[in-house]
């Protein structure tokens, strides 16, 4: 589980993002596990959800 700036996701499947691999996370909006961390913000690629810290 990680939790940032007030937002839970739970690891549930690996993600390619601009060559490195990372954990993908439901998201909170969709709920589509596809919720990454990338440059400071958790950014959903199938919704546009966005957090930043």
């Amino acid at each position: 589980m990680l939790v940032a700036n007030g937002v839970t996701v739970e690891p549930s499947q690996q993600a390619v993002q601009g060559g490195a691999t990372g954990t993908a996370a439901a998201c909170p909006e969709c709920k589509e596990n596809t919720l990454i961390f990338e440059n400071g913000c958790f950014k959903c690629t199938n919704c546009g959800y966005s957090k930043c810290e």
